[in-house]
């Protein structure tokens, strides 16, 4: 049996301990920015945040983005993994909720197959403005709160 020099050996032992610490930083650095949208939220991190469906409107706002509202108020930004189509012609959701991960994470868009990345709630009464665009597309003027 060849063994191998000891340059090998050790760098390949540094490589090792070199992934190890990495690893641990991102998770450490996860689990820390859980916990800081849980305070900001008010509350403990108890795992993902499912948002219910029914009765929601959802509105393309993004490539890969929906805005999901309940008449005049936003509920939810709701990021997918992939991009969405440039107009909706057909929904179906595989669950009562949707979630970030798991098998509640799924949805169909045009006989698409999207996941849900990531929920963003907003929280507290809705402050949407209605914005007038300028006629060459360039502006925009708040002119009243949406009712």
């Amino acid at each position: 049996m060849k063994r191998q020099p000891f340059d090998q050996i050790t760098k390949f032992k540094a490589l090792i301990a070199l992934g190890i610490v990495v690893l641990s930083i991102w998770s450490v650095k996860a689990f820390a920015q859980a916990a800081d949208a849980a305070a900001l939220a008010g509350t403990e991190p108890q795992g993902p945040v499912c948002l219910p469906v029914e009765g929601l409107t959802f509105t393309i706002s993004g490539p890969e983005t929906l805005l999901a509202t309940r008449g005049p108020e936003s509920i939810a930004l709701i990021h997918t993994t992939m991009f969405l189509p440039a107009g909706l012609h057909e929904m179906r959701f595989l669950a009562s909720e949707l979630c970030p991960g798991g098998p509640k994470s799924h949805f169909v868009v045009n006989h698409y197959l999207h996941t849900v990345q990531e929920l963003r709630f907003f929280g507290g009464p809705s402050n949407e403005r209605i914005a007038i665009i300028g006629p060459t597309g360039r502006n925009a003027t708040v002119a009243a709160t949406k009712q």
